[in-house]
């Protein structure tokens, strides 16, 4: 028997308890922080949603949530409902309870607090007026505390459930619809102890403070409580069915529905018992551990039972019959623990913490076995149209194929000329106007326009796209993105808008048209400048500045309004400072002495790389024939992190593009072999390949938002 830890496959955030439950002075920490115990987990299973089974978790608080777990990780739209009741919760069990009240998708909870019963209802299409989707059918109010409840179809009954529950008086309390009787009480009761409802005795099991576990029929509390009036009431006590000496206090009781067996199991504080519907011991099991719950589920074998127990020691046990199979830790001390089904996987553990935590866990192998498990259909296949989409698809991965070997992106290759040329005009003066995505309507903006021009050197290009990718804060727009048939060249107006909602990263654009030709898609990239201005504008200078880089230029001298003509009158003389609207302040000092030297700098070293880049590429523009060199000691602290920053993005950007190569190489396989397995007449392989396929595409998605994450650090270091 292997010891495993239990591998988390979905989780609930906890929301803020707000309820009744307060804490109580002289207790510890771990003792407050419980809020729920055996009994606040419930699952629900329709017909209709076959996916996956509704969770039903209630606290301490009497906050009731439920959950419909649809895929592996928790979103959204897993979330039911919430619903903020009157009392503690202490058991919540579902079923038929009020006649005419339940429709097709919908259900019912009956909800245990400890002086009232509370009948809940659920539809999935929920009503405008009720934002939860949940409502209170009826409260039934109990003259004496509760401890716990059972449902069932008490006596007999066809098309609805009573409920029975155990009082501190020692009476049970049973509820049919409008009716609510009491039994009288038990004799020799000190303490109620678990109760379980025996089915196919149509009796009710109960632990008691004595140590024994006592068996009451319905037919015996019926007709001492008033309800079979066959016989008068003479008697103030119920008769016991037979009664069992455990020898020990009783944790849980269990009863299974199987028909060969129909085992009947006692938790005891140190043995587990197995009786029979009689009360005579078939098997007993000395436990090493304490033990806090059982929870009995179907074993898919026949004449034979499963259940998991639970101990205090975050460890669970799973059973068959007598035997443990398999221990498994679980991360949390647990309440209870229930076998559902989740995300379409069965067998899978839903948890409940003792801090309200909602979870579900699987045991050995991984969990997308389950997923990509297959059943037989009985569809009818139609052979001619398999073999034109086998052809079909196999042409289409020739073709792929054929481009990746060749290289599909057509950005030239080796002599061949490009198919299109992007041309992009010089940027107009900047203005100012509003962003209409920003709330602030009174805040105006810098924007810059120029165009685009596009032109086809191999003739009529079909289903052209043009798009143009900008960093942070830069948006933009084109008047028009797609051209149905390029056979010249065709001029696209493109506006740019600094938004700023955040520091600028680099001034530069790509434009990117994309367009098929042979058969292949092919892509032609242009880089492009941004204007200075859309970034920064002139300011009053500043002196001081925490980073500082110092520059030797050689041969000539250089005049900053030479350099800057597009800032005015203050690029004269021998500073320039610039306001990169708010996010910081950069300058440029030229010494007086010797103009050849010149100094950059700002607080914020993203800007100081910024503005160096900037300056670098109008001197190369305006001076080819000088030379920058950097006369500080560029690798001090701040640089340091910098450097060290751009490394760790850079190794992550290689992982996660190996990782993404490796599953597209998976991809490509698989879809071969499911070409291959198409003329196959066993539909169950078909199926296999099919849901293998989905499970592999899947795959490939997932690095693509880790990709998209990673350039983004990686993106204000990039030298283009």
């Amino acid at each position: 028997m292997s010891v495993w830890k239990a591998r988390d496959f979905w989780e609930a955030p906890l929301g803020q308890e707000t309820g009744t439950v307060t804490a109580i002075s002289g207790l510890p920490e771990s003792s407050q922080s419980i809020q729920c115990s055996r009994g606040c987990l419930n699952l629900v299973r329709q017909s209709e949603r076959t996916i996956a089974d509704i969770i039903i978790a209630g606290t301490w608080s009497g906050i009731l949530r439920g959950y419909y777990p649809e895929q592996a990780n928790y979103v959204h739209e897993h979330f039911l409902f919430e619903k903020q009741l009157d009392g503690p919760i202490l058991q919540i069990e579902n079923g038929n309870f009020i006649l005419g009240s339940t429709t097709l998708g919908a259900f019912q909870l009956a909800v245990l607090h400890p002086d009232r019963i509370t009948i809940c209802y659920y539809a999935v299409n929920k009503s405008s007026d009720d934002t939860t989707g949940l409502a209170v059918l009826r409260t039934y109010k109990l003259k004496a505390s509760a401890y716990s409840m059972v449902t069932g179809m008490f006596g007999g009954i066809k098309g609805r459930q009573m409920i029975c529950v155990a009082t501190l008086d020692g009476r049970f309390t049973i509820i049919d619809q409008e009716t609510v009787i009491e039994t009288p009480v038990l004799e020799d009761f000190l303490l109620p102890g678990p109760l379980c409802y025996l089915p196919d005795r149509d009796s009710f099991l109960l632990g008691s403070s004595s140590w024994t576990a006592d068996c009451y029929s319905y037919s015996e509390m019926a007709s001492k409580a008033g309800l079979i009036s066959s016989k008068p009431d003479q008697q103030t006590r119920m008769r016991k069915a037979w009664t069992y000496n455990c020898g020990e206090c009783l944790v849980d009781i269990k009863a299974g529905s199987e028909r060969e067996k129909n085992p009947v199991l006692l938790l005891g504080e140190r043995h587990l018992f197995w009786l029979d519907l009689n009360g005579i011991m078939r098997s007993i099991r000395r436990l090493d551990c304490s033990p806090s719950f059982l929870t009995l589920y179907p074993s898919g074998k026949d004449g034979s039972f499963s259940f998991i127990m639970g101990t205090t020691m975050q460890t669970i046990f799973v059973f068959e019959e007598m035997i443990p199979k398999w221990t498994s830790r679980l991360p949390a001390p647990v309440v209870d623990v229930r076998v559902a089904k989740v995300a379409g996987a069965e067998g899978m553990l839903v948890a409940l913490a003792e801090d309200g935590h909602v979870s579900a866990y699987y045991l050995g192998t991984d969990p997308e076995v389950y997923e990509t498990k297959a059943t037989a259909t009985t569809r009818k296949f139609n052979e001619d149209e398999i073999k034109i989409e086998t052809n079909r698809l196999a042409e289409m991965i020739r073709q792929s194929e054929a481009a990746v070997a060749s290289g599909v992106v057509a950005v030239e290759q080796g002599n061949e000329p490009s198919a299109v040329t992007v041309t992009v005009g010089a940027f107009s003066d900047i203005s100012f106007a509003f962003d209409p995505r920003q709330q602030a309507a009174s805040q105006r903006t810098p924007i810059s326009k120029t165009q685009v021009t596009v032109e086809s050197k191999v003739g009529i290009l079909s289903d052209v796209q043009i798009d143009v990718q900008l960093s942070d804060p830069f948006v933009c727009v084109l008047t028009h993105s797609v051209i149905d048939e390029l056979d010249r060249a065709v001029a696209i107006g493109l506006t740019v808008q600094n938004t700023l909602q955040a520091g600028p990263q680099q001034l530069s654009g790509v434009v990117v048209v994309r367009f098929m030709r042979e058969g292949v898609n092919r892509i032609q990239k242009e880089t492009f400048s941004l204007p200075f201005g859309l970034v920064a504008q002139p300011t009053a200078l500043a002196k001081k500045a925490q980073l500082k880089l110092d520059f030797d230029i050689s041969p000539n001298s250089i005049k900053l309004a030479d350099f800057f003509p597009d800032l005015g009158p203050q690029a004269d003389g021998l500073g320039l400072s610039v306001d990169f609207y708010g996010v910081g302040i950069a300058t440029i000092l030229v010494s007086k002495k010797q103009e050849t030297k010149i100094r950059i700098q700002s607080d914020d070293p993203s800007l100081l790389v910024l503005v160096c880049r900037e300056f670098q590429r109008r001197m190369a523009f305006l001076a080819p024939g000088n030379t920058l060199v950097c006369a500080s000691n560029f690798l001090n602290e701040e640089f340091e992190a910098i450097l060290q920053q751009k490394v760790e993005a850079s190794k992550a950007y290689d992982t996660l593009k190996a990782d993404l190569t490796l599953w597209t190489t998976q991809l490509f396989v698989v879809e071969k072999r499911f070409l291959a397995r198409l003329k196959d007449r066993d539909i169950s392989i078909v199926n296999k390949l099919e849901e293998l396929l989905e499970a592999t595409q899947e795959k490939v998605m997932l690095p693509k938002y880790f990709i998209k994450n990673t350039f983004l650090r990686l993106h204000p270091f990039l030298v283009h």
